[in-house]
Formats: structure tokens, sequence, C-alpha cells
């Protein structure tokens, strides 16, 4: 017994030490492989972690420095992003890799630095002028800049009872008289606790809400909390039939130790209680795919989403899938 468990002791602190050493040899390891599995808040930590001991190689810092970057610019730290593109910039890094450019321009325009956005989103054309996206880039953020200087009349309200300090979005209306709505937040009280490892925040649960007879929206609170649609996992990106029976959503598992894909599921309506959901059948794609916010057609033969597939153009795209019956896959 005492030979068994000194080689069972041997075999663990082996394996320690086996991954210690690879982890010293390829300091990125931990921080790549989130990266690709998309986890990019816990890929930030981790490339922060490994840059010190990489900066020594410059090829190797400007490729950490740029990831750390998209990293920052895919969870929507955009003046994080900024200034870390800055640094990325200085080397010769995006003469290889101009898609540098583009990126920053994109958070340039969303931090509201029009002209600096013109100016990379031109560089990025002259450095790949089959892409198309230089070029309409730079006409987009003029037409922005445009915008903000010459507003229209139309008036936005923030209503505060609806929002939160996290994440709120994905609206739809719930019911025929417009004034019921279902839409997606993080807050505290979601019923999934894990952290999502794409935003860094917790994951997602659908909420509810209705205008009171005082022509004012009640708090929100939980869409059902017998983890029937709201689970463990991630939910969001609602829409609702043109019956307000059925509700199709987006949920993603989010496992931390494997990639896994988001699914477009659907529930149905019965007064006040919702239906085990199930996903919705999409030939050609599978449960590692990327699918999420349905819209459909009146009659729900026709749905757009987006997704990350296969034949797509790369990232996340916007299809279109029909059926010629409802109880049909599309």
């Amino acid at each position: 017994m005492k030979i068994v468990t000194r080689i069972l002791i041997l075999i663990i602190f082996s394996s320690i030490a086996s991954n210690s050493f690879a982890q010293r040899r390829n300091p990125t390891k931990n921080a790549d492989a989130a990266f690709e599995k998309k986890q990019y808040t816990i890929a930030a930590e981790a490339y922060k972690k490994a840059y010190n001991r990489v900066k020594k190689n410059p090829e190797e810092r400007n490729r950490v420095s740029y990831r750390m970057a998209e990293c920052y610019r895919l969870t929507g730290l955009y003046k994080r992003a900024e200034a870390t593109y800055k640094r990325v910039l200085r080397s010769d890094f995006p003469i290889s890799h101009p898609e540098v450019y583009l990126h920053f321009a994109e958070v340039l325009k969303t931090n509201e630095k029009f002209e600096d956005a013109i100016t990379y989103y031109e560089l990025y054309a002259e450095a790949v002028p089959d892409d198309p996206r230089g070029k309409l880039g730079a006409e987009t953020a003029a037409m922005v800049q445009e915008w903000m200087e010459n507003p229209s009349k139309y008036e936005l309200t923030l209503v505060k009872k609806l929002n939160s300090r996290e994440s709120d979005y994905g609206v739809t209306w719930a019911s025929s008289n417009y004034n019921e709505i279902i839409f997606t937040s993080n807050r505290d009280n979601a019923t999934g606790k894990e952290k999502d490892g794409y935003t860094g925040n917790d994951f997602s649960d659908l909420f509810t809400s209705r205008i009171d007879r005082k022509d004012e929206w009640s708090a929100p609170v939980l869409l059902e909390e017998n983890e029937i649609v709201n689970t463990k996992a991630s939910e969001g990106a609602p829409f609702m039939n043109s019956a307000f029976n059925k509700m199709y959503f987006t949920r993603c598992n989010n496992e931390a130790k494997r990639i896994s894909g988001c699914q477009i599921m659907v529930s149905a309506r019965s007064g006040r209680n919702w239906g085990e959901p199930v996903p919705v059948e999409i030939i050609g794609v599978d449960t590692l795919d990327i699918v999420g916010h349905p819209t459909l057609s009146e009659n729900e033969l026709i749905m757009y989403y987006a997704a990350e597939r296969r034949g797509g153009f790369g990232k996340k795209d916007i299809w279109v899938s029909l059926r010629d019956d409802k109880s049909q896959p599309f």
C-alpha cells in the first residue's frame, strides 16, 4: 500500500513539474489556448503575466501586445485597447499584420476620435486594397462625425428603472398590447453565477418588465425562476413570434475547459408559464458552432441570425435560413 501511495505521489509531482516546465518553455501557452476558445478576459490576464517573460523577444512581444489589444477590443474595453494598440503601432508588427490598422481604427471610431480613425482606415485600405472594410470604414467614420456634429431632432431617454450597472440589452416586446418587454441582463440576481470567459461578467439571463397603470415600467424581475428558461448557462437575445406565444433565444454554455458553442432555443408560452426550451434545428450547424440572436418572419419560416460557422466570411456573419413548414428544421 505504501509503495502504491509513493508511486501516486511521484506521478502527481511529475505531472506538476512537467506542466511547469512546459509553461516556462512556452509562457503564452495558457493565454493562447484561452484566446482560441474566445475566453478573452482570461486570455488578457494570461498575456499580461506572460508579457514580461517575452519582452526581450521583439516578435513575440509584439504578438502578445496585439493579442492583448484584441482581447480588450473584443470585450468592449476600448480605452485600454487604444493604449495597447499604440504600443503595437510603435513597432514594425503592422507591416506584416495590417489588420492592426483596421482594428485600431474601429477602436478610435468607438472612442469618437473620428479624424484619427479615418487615417488608420485609409492606411489599412492602402495595405489591403482588395478588402472593402478600409474604404467603407473611413466613409462610415466621416458620416458618424457629421451626425455627431449635426444631430437629428430625435431624443433618447434613459429609462432608469430598466437599467442596471451591468449589461442590459437585447430587448423584445412580449405582448400584443406592447406593454411588456423581455430583455437580457447579467445583473446580480441572474441565475448563472459563473463568469463568462469572453466578457469577464456573470452569465446573463432573461428578465421582464411591464408598464403599469401609471404608465411607468415595473422593476425588472427574472422571466422565470425554475431554471426552465433561465439556467446556469448564459441566456439572452430573445425574440417573440407574432402570436407572442413562442420565444426564440440564445443559450451559451461557455464551458471553461473546452470550446463550446451557442444554440438558438425556442420555448412555448402558456399564460405566464414557459415550456421546456428545445434547440432550433438548423441543417449544417453542430453544437460547437456559435449561433444566436434570432429574428424570424411573421410566419416563422424565415430566420435571420448571427453565426460563426463554416462557410462564412470569418468571425460572425448574418445568416438566413428557410423552411417550408414550422415542423421542419431550417
